[in-house]
C-alpha cells in the first residue's frame, strides 16, 4: 500500500474522532484554550500531517472567527486531505466569493479541482478558465492544462458503457476496503480497520490486514499480517508457486514508506516464511508497493510494482522485473510507456487475456484516478461506470468476476461529513453483447462442403480454446463468443492440410448489428508430388518447349494447373493421393497427348512419362526434309553390279556408326600431328550431327508418316541415292539404287510391316531418282591410293547417302 492511498482512508472516520479526537477536546475545554491556541494547534498537526487534529482544531477556530479568511484557507487543506469535498467546496465558495479574498492565487484552481473529483465538469471547466484569466502564464497553464482537458473530455464522454453494471459488496464497511484478489475461487481483500494498539500518535491510527477467503492460512505460513505494520495488496502467480504482498510503517502522522515482501511454496506445498523482496526491488529511499505477478511470451514469470524511487517519470511509477525459480529478481524496468508525471498505482496483470489493468492521475480522463488497460500496446480509458470523478484503483479480474476499488459516492462511511473518505469493493458485471459464429469448412479441390472434419476456436493471445466435429454436417456454430476478443478458427481433417482463419476485432465489431458472423474454412487435401516426363515420339529424345495441363477427374474435371517449360522436360505438380487425373500435353507440330493416370493412395511419389510424336501431317513431313541417310564406303552388298539387295538401312546404320573411332583415327593421321585433333573432331561431327542424328530422324519421319497413312492420305515420296566419286560412274549409279532399295526395304519392314500394305496399295508411293556421282562436290577425292581422303574424309562421307528430299500428297479422283 503506498502513503498515498492511506492518506485517502486512514483519519477521516467518525470512529476515530470519537475516540481520539473528543479526547483531546475533553482536554482542551478544561484548560479554556483560546482561539490563538487552537489556531496554533492546528497549525502544527498541519505540518504534521495530523490533519484530523488539524481538522478538529482549525474547525473551532473557525467557529470562533469566521472572518479570518487565513484559518479558513488552511481549514480547506486539511478537509482536502481528507477528501471531505462538500465542505472543502463550501468553504471555498465562501472564501471566494462572500470574504472576496484575493490572497491565496490557487484558491479557484483549488476550487475547481474539487468541482472535478465531484464531477461537476461544466463548473470545474469555468473555474479553471477563470483562473487562469487571472494567472495567464506558463506556470499557471502546466497546473491545469490536464485538469481543463479533463473536465472537456469528461463531458464529451458521459455515456456510460452499455452492459457494465457495478454493485457493491455485503462485506464492505464504514472503513475501507481494497485490493480484492480470488485465491482458489474465494476471495480475499485488505481491509483498513485494526487498531494500532501501540500507536503514541493521537488520534490513534489504524492497520490494514489481509483478510477473507484463504488469507487466514496464507497468514499463518508465511505472515502476512503484524501488529505493528500495515499489510495489504496481495498477489499470487498464475501457476500459485509466488506469492507477493505489501508491508507499509509510519514515518510521520499521515505518511508511510512501505517495502514488498514474497514467498513461495516448499516441497510440502505450503508457503515459505515470506521476506523483504531484496535489494533490486526495496531500495530505502522510496517505497515500494502494488505487485501484481505477470508473465511475458516466453512463458518467462514478472512482476509488476510501483515505486516513487529516484529516476521515475514523476510521482509513483510502474516498473517491472524477471522472476527465476529461485526467486532472483532480474534487472527492474521502468513501464515509460504507461508512466506519466504524475502516478500510476495498481497495476494487474490478466493472465487469461495477457491485458495489463492499472490506475493513474496523469492521463486525460473523468478527474482523479481512472482504470485504464494496457493491451497490444494501446493504453484504452475503461469508461464510465467503472471510472468516476472519484478515486477508481485496484481493478482485477478472476475467474469468479471483476473487482473494483473506489471511494465513490455510495461507499460506506462512518460520518456525513467523509461520505467519501474510505474505498468498498464493487464488483464489476460486464455484460457485453453477444455474436453467434457459424464456421463452415470446404474442400478446396472443388469448393464443395466438407464433411466429417473438426473445428477448434482459440482465443488470440491465450490458451482458451473450443473444439467441435460434425461427421455429418460442415456446419459448426459457437454460441455467444465475446465481441471484445480476436480469435483464430483451425480445421482439421484426417488427409487434409489443416485450414486457419483469422477473426478481428472489427469483423465482430461490425456484426454487432446482426448478431451472428459467418467464417469460411477451405481445407486443402495433402499433396504428394507427380513428375510428368515428356519425350518426342519416337525417338524418346527430351521435348522442350510444351505445356502440361493437369485436369482432377476426381474432383470433377478441374483443371488445377497449367505449366509451360522452354528448357526442361520435366513437370512437377501437387496431387492428392487417390485422385485421378488427366495429363494433356500440348506442342506446336506435335500431335495432342492426353492420358488419364491415378495417384496411388499411400502418398508415394508419382512419375509419368509422355510421348509426342510429330503432328500427323504433310506439312510436318515437309519440315523434316531433306532426310540425308548415310552408308560406309561400297555399302550395302560391296562389288556388285546389283540394284537391289535384302539388307535395311538400320543394320548397315548399326555398322556403320561402330566404326566411328575407327574412321578418326584413320583420317586424324593424315596431316601431321598439328592437325590430327581438328580432323578428329571433323569425324566426330559428322558422326554425329550427320549419320545418327539423320537415323533419329527417320524414326521420326516413318512414325509421323504411318499417323498420316491411318488418316487415309495418299503420299509420295522422292528419294535420290549418292555415291562418292571413287569408282566408275556404272559402279556408282547401281550403288545409289541399291541404297535407294536398303531404305525401301526398311520403309517396308518399319513397326512390323505396317507401311506394306500402304505400299501395296498405292497409298505410299516411293519415287527413285538415282544421280550416283554425277552430284559430288568437286573437292571429293576418287583416288584409291589416297583412302583416307576418298573414304574416310567426312566430305567423301557425306557423298554416300540417300536422300528424300521432296514429298507430296496425292488427291486421287
Amino acid at each position: 500500500m503506498s502513503n498515498l492511498l492511506i492518506t485517502k482512508m486512514k483519519f477521516a472516520m467518525n470512529k476515530i474522532l470519537a475516540t481520539g479526537v473528543f479526547f483531546i477536546l475533553g482536554i482542551t475545554l478544561w484548560a479554556q484554550p483560546t482561539t490563538k491556541d487552537f489556531i496554533k494547534k492546528g497549525e502544527t498537526a498541519l505540518i504534521n500531517k495530523n490533519y484530523s487534529g488539524a481538522l478538529h482544531y482549525l474547525s473551532e477556530a473557525y467557529q470562533r472567527d469566521n472572518q479570518n479568511s487565513d484559518v479558513l484557507y488552511k481549514l480547506i487543506q486539511a478537509e482536502k486531505k481528507l477528501y471531505a469535498y462538500n465542505s472543502a467546496e463550501s468553504h471555498l465558495h465562501y472564501l471566494l466569493d462572500d470574504l472576496k479574498s484575493t490572497q491565496y492565487p490557487n484558491a479557484y484552481k483549488e476550487l475547481a479541482d474539487i468541482k472535478l473529483q465531484t464531477g461537476k465538469y461544466a463548473e470545474a471547466k469555468k473555474y479553471y478558465e477563470l483562473f487562469l484569466s487571472e494567472n495567464d502564464d506558463a506556470i499557471a497553464k502546466s497546473k491545469v492544462d490536464l485538469s481543463l482537458k479533463s473536465a472537456e473530455w469528461a463531458l464529451e464522454n458521459a455515456d456510460q458503457v452499455e452492459g457494465v453494471n457495478i454493485n457493491t459488496l455485503d462485506f464492505n464497511t464504514g472503513y475501507s476496503e481494497h485490493a480484492p484478489i480470488e485465491i482458489d475461487g474465494e476471495l480475499s481483500y485488505s481491509a483498513l480497520k485494526f487498531p494500532f494498539v501501540k500507536d503514541s500518535n493521537k488520534p490513534q491510527r489504524l492497520l490494514s490486514k489481509i483478510i477473507g477467503g484463504n488469507a487466514k492460512s496464507l497468514d499463518a505460513q508465511a505472515g502476512l499480517n503484524s501488529n505493528d505494520m500495515l499489510s495489504s495488496n496481495m498477489s499470487i502467480s498464475a501457476d500459485g508457486e509466488y506469492l507477493a504482498f505489501t508491508k507499509c510503517k509510519h514515518i510521520n502522522g499521515s505518511d508511510i514508506v512501505c517495502s514488498l515482501f514474497v514467498s513461495s511454496k516448499n516441497a510440502n506445498g505450503s508457503w515459505n516464511k515470506a521476506k523483504p523482496a531484496g535489494s533490486k526491488i526495496n531500495l530505502a529511499s522510496s517505497t515500494t508497493t502494488h505487485p501484481s505477478f505477470g508473465q511475458n511470451d516466453n512463458g518467462v514469470h514478472e512482476l509488476y510494482f510501483v515505486s516513487n524511487r529516484a529516476g521515475g517519470k514523476g510521482g509513483m511509477d510502474i516498473y517491472k522485473t524477471s522472476i527465476d525459480a529461485k526467486m532472483n529478481f532480474g534487472e527492474v524496468e521502468n513501464m515509460s510507456q504507461l508512466n506519466t508525471r504524475d502516478s500510476e498505482i495498481t497495476p494487474f496483470y490478466d493472465h487469461a487475456n495477457s491485458v495489463l489493468y492499472f490506475s493513474t492521475n496523469g492521463r486525460v480522463g473523468y478527474g482523479s484516478f481512472d482504470v485504464y488497460k494496457y493491451e497490444n500496446g494501446e493504453i484504452e480509458n475503461m469508461g464510465m461506470p467503472i471510472n468516476t470523478s472519484y478515486q477508481d484503483i485496484y481493478f482485477t479480474r478472476f475467474e469468479n468476476g471483476n473487482y473494483l476499488s473506489s471511494n465513490r459516492p455510495g461507499s460506506k462511511f462512518l460520518d456525513d461529513k467523509f461520505e467519501t473518505c474510505c474505498f468498498d469493493i464493487y464488483q464489476v458485471n460486464i455484460d457485453r453483447p453477444q455474436i453467434d459464429l457459424l464456421a463452415l469448412t470446404y474442400d478446396a479441390a472443388n469448393n464443395g462442403e466438407l464433411t466429417g472434419a473438426e473445428v477448434e476456436l482459440l482465443e488470440i493471445l491465450s490458451d482458451n480454446g473450443m473444439t467441435k466435429q460434425n461427421e455429418m454436417g460442415h456446419e459448426f456454430l459457437y454460441e455467444n463468443i465475446d465481441p471484445n476478443k480476436e480469435y483464430k478458427l483451425v480445421a482439421k481433417k484426417a488427409g487434409y492440410e489443416d485450414a486457419l482463419v483469422t477473426i478481428t476485432g472489427k469483423e465482430l465489431s461490425e456484426a454487432l448489428n446482426t448478431g451472428k458472423l459467418t467464417k469460411k474454412l477451405y481445407l486443402a487435401p495433402q499433396t504428394t508430388g507427380l513428375l510428368v516426363n515428356v519425350f518426342e515420339k519416337p525417338s524418346k529424345k527430351e521435348l522442350y518447349g510444351t505445356t502440361v495441363s493437369l485436369i482432377d477427374i476426381t474432383a470433377g474435371d478441374i483443371e488445377v494447373d497449367r505449366i509451360t517449360l522452354g528448357q526442361s522436360n520435366t513437370f512437377s505438380f501437387k496431387v492428392i493421393p487417390g485422385h485421378c487425373y488427366k495429363i494433356r500435353v500440348n506442342k506446336t507440330g506435335y500431335e495432342k497427348v492426353i492420358e488419364e493416370y491415378c495417384i496411388p493412395e499411400d502418398g508415394s511419389k508419382a512419375k509419368k512419362d509422355i510421348f509426342l510424336g510429330r503432328a500427323a501431317e504433310i506439312e510436318t513431313l515437309a519440315n523434316l526434309i531433306p532426310l540425308r541417310l548415310y552408308y560406309n564406303n561400297d555399302l550395302p552388298d560391296r562389288s556388285t553390279m546389283k540394284t537391289t539387295t535384302q539388307k535395311i538401312y538400320s543394320e548397315t546404320y548399326s555398322a556403320y556408326y561402330a566404326k566411328k573411332d575407327y574412321f578418326k583415327k584413320v583420317y586424324g593421321s593424315q596431316g601431321g600431328a598439328s592437325t590430327a585433333a581438328s580432323r578428329e573432331m571433323e569425324v566426330e561431327s559428322f558422326f554425329e550431327n550427320d549419320l545418327r542424328h539423320g537415323r533419329e530422324k527417320l524414326d521420326i519421319f516413318l512414325e509421323t508418316l504411318t499417323r498420316i497413312l491411318k488418316k487415309g492420305k495418299s503420299v509420295n515420296l522422292f528419294i535420290r541415292g549418292y555415291a562418292s566419286p571413287l569408282s566408275v560412274s556404272e559402279y556408282n549409279t547401281a550403288l545409289g539404287k541399291r541404297r535407294v532399295d536398303c531404305v525401301r526395304n526398311e520403309i517396308e519392314q518399319y513397326s512390323g510391316g505396317i507401311l506394306k500394305g500402304y505400299l501395296n496399295s498405292g497409298m505410299l508411293i516411293i519415287t527413285e531418282r538415282s544421280f550416283g556421282e554425277e552430284t559430288a562436290a568437286g573437292q571429293v577425292s576418287d583416288d584409291p591410293n589416297a583412302p583416307s581422303n576418298s573414304i574416310f574424309s567426312p566430305d567423301a562421307s557425306r557423298e554416300r547417302r540417300v536422300e528424300i528430299d521432296e514429298i507430296k500428297e496425292v488427291i486421287k479422283n
